[in-house]
């Protein structure tokens, strides 16, 4: 009887250690996703700053500033993007395969705490989608400076031609946009039917 016991609460030591362990990892993974943001704040910035230094720079420079402006916020776009997939992908993928082992030894082992199953019914969709909302938002600026530049610049030289550049970019920016919100939930939604049916067994 006591042996029994003794086994069964190392058993019990033994998946809460495992259970512990998850946790850290998800931690672990949330910090890069937050360094990852935080990066790609200082990018932002970045660029903001390089279009700054165009504009105040009293020595002329080499090519039209608009340009130099449109140039600057298409490398801001592609950098941006880089953050996203390596956040919203890379690390997002990982936090949910701990997240769905978590929630498999909450529902094998009720006597865990049920924090997963919580998290996945009522905040695990709205976090995905303000995660992502803050790329595409960053995005929409750079797009929006990108788009007012690549007008200005090209108007100079017929209106018409201006107006159909500047029509292809919105559309061409809108079919991207929509292609992230489509990635980053398809990449949530096979992990989140993995953990529904585990839940469900």
């Amino acid at each position: 009887m006591k042996k029994n016991k003794k086994k069964s609460n190392k058993d019990d030591l033994f998946i809460y250690g495992a259970y512990t362990k998850i946790v850290e990892n998800e931690k672990h993974y949330t910090v890069l996703q937050s360094k990852y943001k935080t990066q790609a704040a200082y990018w932002l910035l970045i660029i903001f700053a390089a279009i700054g230094i165009i504009f105040s720079a009293e020595e002329s420079i080499p090519i039209d500033r608009m340009l130099s402006v449109i140039i600057i916020c298409f490398i801001g776009i592609i950098g941006n993007c880089f953050f996203w997939y390596e956040d919203i992908i890379i690390q997002e993928k990982f936090l949910n395969i701990n997240h769905f082992e978590a929630t498999k030894l909450e529902k094998k082992y009720t006597w865990l705490p049920q924090v997963h199953h919580q998290h996945l019914c009522f905040s695990h969709k709205t976090m995905l989608k303000s995660k992502n909302i803050f790329y595409v938002g960053s995005n929409t600026i750079l797009f929006l400076i990108l788009e007012f530049a690549l007008f200005t610049y090209l108007i100079q030289y017929n209106v018409g031609f201006s107006i159909a550049f500047v029509t292809i970019g919105v559309v061409i920016f809108l079919y991207f946009s929509r292609l992230m919100f489509v990635k980053a939930f398809t990449n949530e939604l096979s992990v989140l039917e993995a953990m529904l049916h585990a839940r469900k067994r």
